[in-house]
């Protein structure tokens, strides 16, 4: 049976409302540049070409053109999300209140996995950088990882009725979701190089 959300503390959770957006703004790219160039067709080829393009060619210069670059870049971008995310989350789930149990049950869920995945996308950059591109797999199967985690977070929401809580979850774990896939997407491009660079040896 769904569950109305009933905020206790409209005036504390309103304040988490108006926080500044989590998505990183886009500084103005530079006109002709190849690396500028590298980012918008590699985002091309994932599911949120605009979210992609928007997270990163502010570290075109840095990515230099280098796909084992764009995937550490990706991934880090995740993670600072997830982390601003849960910190978020974890703020709200200790001003409950006499709020919904069912709501902030879920809210509880939501730090962990998140807390679950920024272990993987910690792990995942350590690997990456590493440059083991043998390993590359492992890397795979952590942002994986972490992507379930997210999904879980969102399906623990689906018996809550709409209200300021699940909005405010529900809006920001869509979005880590996507910057996940996106993350995951350059990790399985190296992955498939790897791959075929094997087979074709």
């Amino acid at each position: 049976m769904a569950i109305l959300f009933q905020c206790p503390f409209p005036l504390v959770f309103s304040a988490f409302l108006i926080f500044p957006a989590i998505i990183p703004a886009a500084p103005a790219p530079i006109p002709g540049s190849k690396d500028t160039e590298f980012i918008r067709t590699s985002c091309a080829t994932t599911l949120y070409p605009e979210i992609c393009y928007s997270t990163l060619v502010g570290q075109a210069n840095s990515i230099h053109q280098n796909p084992d670059m764009l995937a550490v870049a990706a991934v880090s971008v995740g993670l600072k999300i997830a982390q601003r995310t849960a910190t978020y989350f974890s703020s709200l789930s200790r001003n409950r209140g006499g709020g919904d149990v069912r709501a902030y049950a879920a809210l509880h869920d939501c730090v962990y996995l998140f807390n679950d995945a920024i272990v993987a996308m910690s792990s995942s950059i350590a690997e990456l950088k590493a440059g083991q591109r043998g390993q590359i797999s492992n890397v795979e199967t952590l942002m994986s990882a972490a992507l379930t985690d997210i999904g879980t977070c969102m399906d623990g929401f689906e018996e809550v009725r709409s209200g300021p809580l699940k909005s405010y979850v529900s809006n920001r774990a869509t979005y880590m979701k996507k910057v996940t896939s996106i993350a995951l997407s350059f990790v399985t491009s190296l992955a498939t190089n790897v791959g075929s660079k094997i087979h074709n040896g």
